[in-house]
């Protein structure tokens, strides 16, 4: 190989380099989390009252809890005498600052013969946009005793 040859060899390997090198970074994949929630449920008690909803969110990954749920739930007029339903919204705080990382907005319904049902949210970021991830599941809290309810959900994030 004479020397102009090893230059040319030489110089495309170096502009091969820097082509590689320089290339902005690829998009980045959001990171899912998700796993299971439980907590306690009490629903309105009345047909146009407000109930709680507060649990924890655990990270299926770590098994360790990632946010703490505190909702409002507000009864709507039913579409018959043996339902339930109304709006949920509320909060998701991992107690890392002073503002929660997301709210949640959605809806619940069921029977009031033993108090259950289903609820299904969506998880937003305080300021707005697109939903980034859902909440759903069901609860148990029957009409009558003063003992409050129970709930538990599967969880799924993606910001």
């Amino acid at each position: 190989m004479d020397a102009h040859s090893t230059f040319l060899a030489g110089s495309c390997a170096f502009v091969a380099w820097l082509a590689v090198g320089s290339r902005p970074p690829g998009p980045t994949l959001p990171v899912c989390a998700g796993g299971p929630a439980d907590g306690e449920c009490a629903l309105p008690a009345t047909s146009l009252g407000v109930g709680v909803l507060h649990g924890r969110l655990v990270d299926a990954a770590t098994d360790k809890p990632a946010f703490r749920i505190d909702a409002r739930l507000v009864a709507l007029p039913a579409p018959c005498d043996a339902c339930i339903q109304g709006e949920i919204q509320g909060s998701l705080d991992d107690a890392s600052g002073d503002q929660a990382e997301f709210v949640v907005s959605g809806e619940y319904a069921g029977t009031n013969f033993g108090g259950v049902g289903q609820f299904q949210l969506r998880v937003f970021k305080p300021n707005g946009g697109p939903a980034l991830g859902t909440l759903n599941g069901t609860f148990e809290d029957p009409p009558g005793d003063d003992q409050g309810g129970r709930f538990t959900a599967e969880w799924r994030i993606c910001p």
